[in-house]
């Protein structure tokens, strides 16, 4: 790098920018690596005598140094009953069914909250989010502060440390509440804006203009998610904070069009920026938005010339000012790297076709490391989906609220935009088939992947070869290097995982399905998003060869869509005559017409790599948990029996019915309830280890006392989901005995 000259300023502040993160995430993550990346900048300036450079990182890190909070609160015992008083964030309140979730400050922090409303009044009151700007005191206790459950799945300990949060509070009990007549009034105005939205527009209409207009995603923002996820778009819905540069594109363009000039509107437009800040819910891409956007506007009003690099590098130095761990938030990545992957090329790439298929390019690392997915087609499609947005729906969507304001009739209007938002949705149900599975590649292989494809974009001879490179990575599917069977942590439910040396054949025993308790509303089946699914993703499955459904319960198959949306499967293995069973009479609809439904009875054999042989039921049965499928597989030297939900009656006329039950690893039936698990039964299968499938602290109180004491008579030793969460019994390519690895041990 040459010295610097006068005021020739150009893509200089970057590098001060790295050292001083670097510094700042070194010591947020306790990394000695990003220390050593951190010496070999400042080395690099010392040697190229960047004196100013060096002065510019002191002052990033020392400001950077000051804002770091070094407190730390530390939680009482979880199971410890507490009283404290939580002022609510009225526009963070989310509703499913009659459980309540939001955010709050108390007097040591910020943490979420969860309740579940006592009755339908008090679920109203909680709906009128605009009436909840209180303080509360209540009682209650904070949820264990744990990480991932399952290998590639979701660690809330990471996720509440990354956004400042102490833990999640389960309310047991309101005591008391009060009004906050100055606290945060501008989020009180955004929930009283969510709030109208959701009563003067339908659903699905309403779900739009809340993710557009004011950034609010609940859980119908889900069904957005599931139709616009696979096509590669999803940031369109504020993760960029495109929406916000659109809105204040055009005030400043009714500023201009106004005669003014910038010394003259420079006020009211900022007070506008930070209106639509508060109003967007002040999350990490919309600061970053907001930021470059004031940036780059005063740069240009005061005629101060920059680089575009060194206005980005400015800007990012601003956000982490504001939110030090922007970095550690998924939307804090996508918003921050997307942006100056667009930055980069749309200073070489001057057509919009090109410059978005490149950047959808350019971004697979990023997209495959966080999501372990890409779409080929993503940036083809946000070429030609983002004009739709931003010349159409968003200005549409405006029009709408500004009709409704003034009363005007405009159900024609709304059945209209209706049509084609069920129209755009249906369109992209294609895109699906060209997402690919990547698995979960390592940090340092995608940075690298990255770094040098940013680098080499320049050069037009070696374009083409980053980008082939970047299909190949994408296309290729991650090979596992292990013969494994996994029991995935579901909560309430069961989910088997078993997957052959380099996934050459995979099969699953079981979705798992969230069960709801409410006896007036249905049950949403979208437990595996958080459980199953990543684990499959983050392994590279792309295809399962087989998905036994034991019985027809909910907490075995009421993840099923969500497995059919994300991966081909090849057959469906149920029980003889299941297909009466009420979860599974429109099986058939549901799965495409290359995947074979095959009914299974005692004495059929399945797989080739993997083995099964089917033990139950001898006869034909209605998909209850007397019926369940009952498997006999050997992996490698180990023997393993899983049992489904299969109950005491179900046992003795195994017992009877010849098979040898033997096994190494048992899979409890009916998660250790004391219904299943008998002592004779135990006594015959004579397992080492018993495996049982349970949620943290569930309502049935599984496992029974009863089956743990039989187990421990047995002297078989017990691996539970719910302590240990996923258990891993995994085996290396030479090894005959696996290692067993359970998540809660890292």
């Amino acid at each position: 790098m040459n010295s610097i000259q006068g005021t020739n300023w150009r893509n200089y502040l970057l590098l001060p920018l790295i050292v001083s993160t670097t510094i700042l995430y070194a010591l947020l993550l306790k990394s000695w690596l990003l220390l050593g990346v951190t010496f070999y900048y400042v080395i690099q300036m010392v040697y190229q005598k960047q004196s100013l450079l060096l002065y510019i990182s002191f002052g990033m890190t020392c400001l950077f140094l000051i804002r770091l909070p070094f407190s730390h609160y530390e939680l009482p015992p979880t199971q410890t009953s507490l009283r404290i008083q939580i002022a609510i964030y009225p526009d963070t309140i989310k509703i499913n069914d009659t459980f309540v979730t939001g955010e709050g400050k108390t007097d040591f922090g910020r943490l979420t909250f969860q309740y579940q409303a006592k009755n339908q009044a008090e679920l109203a009151s909680w709906q009128k989010r605009g009436t909840r700007n209180k303080a509360m005191q209540v009682v209650g206790s904070f949820k264990e502060r744990e990480g991932s459950r399952n290998l590639h799945g979701f660690n809330r300990k990471d996720y509440e440390f990354s956004r400042n949060q102490l833990g999640t509070f389960m309310i047991e009990k309101v005591t008391s509440e009060k009004p906050l007549s100055h606290f945060s009034k501008g989020r009180q105005i955004r929930a009283q804006a969510i709030d109208w939205v959701e009563e003067k527009f339908p659903p699905d209409l309403a779900r739009y203009i809340k993710a557009l207009l004011l950034g609010y995603r609940d859980q119908s923002f889900q069904e957005i998610r599931e139709a616009y996820s696979s096509s590669g778009i999803l940031h369109l819905f504020s993760i960029s904070g495109m929406h916000l540069a659109i809105f204040l594109g055009w005030f400043f363009y009714f500023f201009r069009r106004s005669q003014l000039v910038m010394e003259e509107f420079i006020w009211p437009f900022l007070a506008i920026m930070f209106f639509l800040l508060i109003l967007f819910g002040q999350g990490i891409s919309i600061w970053r938005a907001t930021i470059m956007y004031l940036v780059n506007f005063l740069f240009k009003s005061k005629q101060i010339h920059l680089s575009a690099y060194d206005r980005f590098a400015i800007g990012l130095f601003l956000l982490l000012l504001i939110e030090p761990k922007s970095f550690l938030q998924v939307s804090g990545i996508l918003s921050i790297l997307l942006s100056f992957v667009i930055l980069s090329c749309a200073s070489i790439e001057k057509s919009s076709w090109r410059l978005s298929i490149d950047v959808g390019l350019l971004a697979s690392p990023i997209l495959m490391y966080l999501f372990y997915e890409v779409s080929l087609v993503g940036g083809l499609l946000t070429a030609f989906i983002a004009p739709i947005f931003s010349l159409f729906l968003l200005p549409g969507f405006v029009i709408l609220v500004g009709l409704t304001l003034l009363k005007w009739p405009i159900t024609w209007l709304i059945t209209l935009f209706q049509m084609f938002i069920a129209f755009l949705e249906n369109s992209l149900q294609f895109s699906r088939y060209f997402v690919f599975i990547t698995g979960k590649r390592s940090f340092f292989f995608v940075f690298l992947l990255f770094i040098f494809s940013l680098y080499c974009y320049p050069n037009k001879k070696s374009r083409k070869w980053v980008f082939v490179l970047l299909l190949l990575v994408t296309i290729l599917p991650k090979w596992s290097l292990k013969t494994a069977v996994s029991f995935v942590d579901v909560g309430q439910g069961d989910s088997i995982v078993l997957q052959s040396f380099g996934n050459k054949e995979v099969y699953v025993i079981d979705t798992g399905g969230k069960i709801h308790f409410n006896k007036n509303s249905q049950m949403t089946s979208k437990n595996a998003e958080y459980t199953l699914v990543p684990f499959l993703k983050g392994e590279g499955i792309r295809t399962i060869d087989g998905l036994f459904l034991t019985h027809g319960d909910i907490d075995h198959v009421g993840d099923l869509s969500v497995l059919i949306q994300n991966f081909s499967i090849q057959t469906i293995y149920i029980g003889h005559g299941s297909l009466q069973h009420p979860n599974m009479v429109n099986l058939k609809k549901q799965v495409s017409r290359s995947t074979k439904i095959i009914e299974l009875k005692a004495g059929d054999q399945v797989g080739k790599k993997i083995q099964f042989q089917v033990l139950h039921p001898s006869k034909l049965g209605k998909g209850t948990n007397g019926d369940s499928l009952v498997l006999s597989s050997q992996i490698k030297r180990l023997q393993f029996l899983f049992m489904g939900d299969l109950e005491e009656e179900g046992e003795t006329q195994l017992l009877k019915s010849g098979f040898d039950l033997k096994a190494d690893v048992l899979k409890l039936g009916h998660h250790g309830s004391k219904t299943s698990s008998t002592e004779n039964f135990i006594k015959q299968v004579q397992p080492k280890h018993g495996i049982i499938s349970c949620g943290v602290k569930n309502q049935f109180k599984h496992p029974n006392r009863e089956v743990l004491e039989t187990l421990e008579k047995q002297q078989v030793k017990v691996y539970r989901t719910d302590q240990e969460g996923m258990i891993r019994y995994e085996w290396s390519f030479l090894s005959r005995y696996p290692k067993v690895l359970t998540s809660k041990e890292g």
